[in-house]
């Protein structure tokens, strides 16, 4: 996302020193479901299933150096995930149910 020396390293000491210990740190996110598709016609010109390219981005609000600890330790954290419905590429609010049985 940016260069890690951009971070305060005392501060990405601190998480790091917290996931060792386990502790599971959360960090924040604006999320945005775009659903595009279909990717393609079949050689009849049928639209054929699963042809849609779902893209799930998460913008870091809050979590940054809870993030780059994490990953200097190959360790999961939480990820609070706010999804941006009226900033969504999709066909109805349903995507964002399917989505989330998915997941």
């Amino acid at each position: 996302m940016f260069p890690p020396s951009w971070l305060d390293t005392e501060r990405v000491a601190h998480y790091r020193t917290e996931i060792e210990k386990g502790g599971t740190p959360t960090a924040v996110a604006l999320s945005v479901l775009d659903v595009k598709g279909p990717a393609w016609l079949d050689e009849s010109g049928t639209i054929p299933p699963y042809t849609e390219h779902w893209c799930l981005a998460h913008y870091l609000l809050d979590g940054h150096h809870k993030m780059y600890a994490a990953s200097l330790l190959q360790k999961p954290i939480h990820l609070l995930a706010f999804i941006a419905l009226d900033e969504c590429i999709m066909e109805s609010p349903d995507d964002v149910a399917t989505l989330l049985t998915a997941i």
